[in-house]
């Protein structure tokens, strides 16, 4: 059976299973994240331009007790929107592991979506990345098809949507090769993938033979353990 061997992984979600190893967590690119803490900054600086351009208005007609009620409600709104949107993006998380696809969204303080989809009952899996933004820091869409034409998995925004489009390919034909095995560990073409992370997006997949495997093993255990 091909064993994946993960660097930098170690992730548990509700009802993820003992033998089950997960292979990516996925959260919208850190750009998404950026844009909108920079807009509420923006509208923070906004107050103080009032300020410079009605201050004589203010004095004059002696509106300073209800300018200073308006700023301090102001402020707290857009603490408000700022502590929301970092709470959607830390929560706001796709996971793939070596049997199923996680799809897990917060709709709100009290409301959260999970969704889960099997690898045997995905047809398809693509990736869009549109724009200039999305296309200079390489963050896009990952679109999971199945046999339902009504059944799809957007994993929206992520980074590096094409790598995390192979890797689970990879894994969907893993899965069908132990299916056509059945199921008993002896595959025609013994192999075993490693999977190594940068950023927490594995870079590239490396087949290896499997009269290479237990050297292998021993040299990424090495790694893991100096950190790399």
């Amino acid at each position: 059976m091909p064993k994946i061997v993960l660097r930098k992984q170690n992730w548990f979600f509700d009802g993820k299973e003992d033998e089950e190893d997960v292979i990516l967590v996925l959260h919208r690119h850190v750009v998404t994240l950026v844009a909108k803490i920079t807009m509420v900054l923006f509208f923070a600086f906004l107050p103080f331009v009032f300020l410079v351009v009605f201050s004589s208005l203010i004095v004059t007609y002696n509106l300073i007790s209800i300018y200073s009620f308006a700023w301090v409600t102001y402020y707290l709104f857009l603490w408000f929107w700022l502590f929301y949107v970092i709470t959607m993006y830390s929560l706001d998380n796709w996971v793939v592991t070596t049997k199923r696809v996680v799809d897990s969204l917060q709709t709100g303080f009290f409301n959260r979506r999970v969704a889960e989809l099997q690898l045997d009952k995905i047809q398809d899996v693509s990736y869009k990345v549109q724009g200039l933004i999305p296309t200079f820091f390489n963050y896009g869409l990952v679109e999971i098809q199945t046999a339902s034409k009504d059944n799809k998995f957007f994993f929206e925004q992520v980074p590096n949507p094409q790598r995390v489009k192979d890797v689970i390919m990879e894994l969907i034909i893993e899965e069908e090769e132990e299916n056509e095995a059945g199921g008993d560990g002896k595959l025609g073409h013994p192999h075993r993938h490693v999977l190594v992370e940068d950023h927490g997006i594995p870079t590239h997949l490396v087949t290896e033979s499997s009269e290479d495997a237990n050297n292998a093993g021993s040299e990424v255990d090495n790694d893991i353990q100096n950190g790399i």
